[in-house]
C-alpha cells in the first residue's frame, strides 16, 4: 500500500484524506500512512450536506492534501459542490484524489 501512495505522489508529511467504505481497504491504507510517514485524516462518509461541506472546510485547512475515495463519493461531492458554489475547490480537491481499486 505505501509503494502505491508514493507512486501517486503522496510523501512522507502529506495528509491522506480518505473516504473509503470498506473496512479492509480502509485499515490497509490507514496503516501505509503510518508506515510512510504520511497523516492520515480519516473523515466519516456521511450522506448529508453537513458532512460534505466538512470535507471541504478540512481540506481547505490542510497544507499538503490528498484524497482517496471511491466512485460514489466522488459523485456526491462533485454534485453538492456544484449546488454550493464550491467547483473550483472540488476541481483542486480531483488533481490530487484516486481511487481505493489499487
Amino acid at each position: 500500500m505505501l509503494y502505491h501512495l508514493h507512486e501517486r505522489g503522496i510523501q512522507a508529511g502529506d495528509e491522506l484524506v480518505m473516504q473509503i467504505d470498506d473496512n479492509h481497504t480502509f485499515l490497509n491504507v490507514f496503516w501505509g500512512c503510518f508506515l510512510g510517514g504520511i497523516i492520515p485524516v480519516p473523515v466519516s462518509i456521511g450522506n448529508n450536506d453537513e458532512h460534505r461541506m466538512k470535507l471541504f472546510k478540512i481540506w481547505n485547512t490542510l497544507p499538503r492534501p490528498h484524497m482517496i475515495a471511491d466512485d460514489k463519493v466522488l459523485d456526491q461531492l462533485e454534485k453538492y459542490s456544484q449546488q454550493h458554489g464550491l467547483v473550483h475547490s472540488f476541481a483542486r480537491v480531483k488533481k490530487r484524489l484516486f481511487k481505493p481499486n489499487l
